[in-house]
C-alpha cells in the first residue's frame, strides 16, 4: 500500500531538481541530466518488461535510431532546429517501431526476445557497419540544437545552466524530465496497472 507521504516526497523532490540548474555547478547539472535521461530510458522498459511481460532485447534500438537521426538531419557546422530534428526522431522511431512490432508482437515467450534481438541487431549493423552511419567511428555533432520560434530563442542550451528561457519563465530542464519520469508511473500504476490486474 502506498504511503501518504509518498506524493508530498515526490513533489519536493521534483521541486528540489528544478531548483538545482540555478544554483548547481555545469558538470552536475549535465550529470544529473544524463543521469534522468537514462532513468526514462529504463523506466519505458520497465513499463515493457515489468507490466506487461514483454522481454526486449532491442529496447536501445529506439534511443540510437532517434540520436542517429538528429545526427543525420543536423547542419554539419550549424545549429540544427530542435523542432524539426525531434519530429523527425519521433517519426522514424515511430515507422521503426510499426515495422518491427507488426511482425514482433505475432511472437512470444524466447521467439519475442530472439526477434526484438534480431531487429536490434540489424539496425545496429546498418549505422555501426556501413558508411551511412559513420562505421565505428560514429558520428559527431559540432552545434547543439536550437529551440527557436522565429528569431526567439526558447531555450538556450549553450548556458551553463542549460535551462535559459529568453523573454519567459525559467523552468529547469531537469524539472521536465522529473516530470516525464514521474507521470508515467502514475498513469501505469493507476490506469494500465489496474487493467492488468482484472481477471
Amino acid at each position: 500500500m502506498r504511503s501518504k507521504l509518498t506524493p508530498v516526497l515526490l513533489l519536493i523532490a521534483v521541486i528540489l531538481l528544478a531548483a538545482f540548474p540555478f544554483v548547481g555547478e555545469k558538470f552536475y547539472i549535465q550529470l544529473i541530466a544524463k543521469v534522468m535521461i537514462m532513468a526514462i530510458f529504463a523506466m519505458s522498459l520497465d513499463l515493457l518488461v515489468g507490466y506487461t511481460g514483454l522481454v526486449s532485447l532491442g529496447h536501445a534500438a529506439f534511443f540510437g535510431l532517434a540520436g542517429y537521426v538528429l545526427a543525420k538531419a543536423a547542419p554539419q557546422y550549424a545549429a540544427a532546429n530542435l523542432w524539426t530534428t525531434l519530429a523527425l526522431a519521433l517519426v522514424a522511431c515511430a515507422i521503426f517501431a510499426l515495422l518491427t512490432g507488426f511482425l514482433v508482437l505475432r511472437t512470444s515467450g524466447i521467439y519475442f526476445i530472439m526477434v526484438t534481438l534480431a531487429f536490434s541487431q540489424m539496425l545496429f549493423f546498418v549505422f555501426h557497419d556501413t558508411p551511412f552511419g559513420g562505421g565505428s567511428d560514429g558520428m559527431y555533432i559540432y552545434a547543439k540544437p536550437e529551440m527557436k520560434i522565429g528569431e526567439t530563442a526558447l531555450l538556450d542550451l549553450e548556458t551553463v545552466s542549460g535551462v535559459s528561457i529568453v523573454r519567459a519563465v525559467r523552468p529547469g530542464l531537469l524539472s521536465r524530465e522529473a516530470f516525464a519520469y514521474l507521470a508515467p508511473h502514475f498513469r501505469a500504476t493507476y490506469y494500465f496497472g489496474a487493467a492488468l490486474r482484472q481477471p
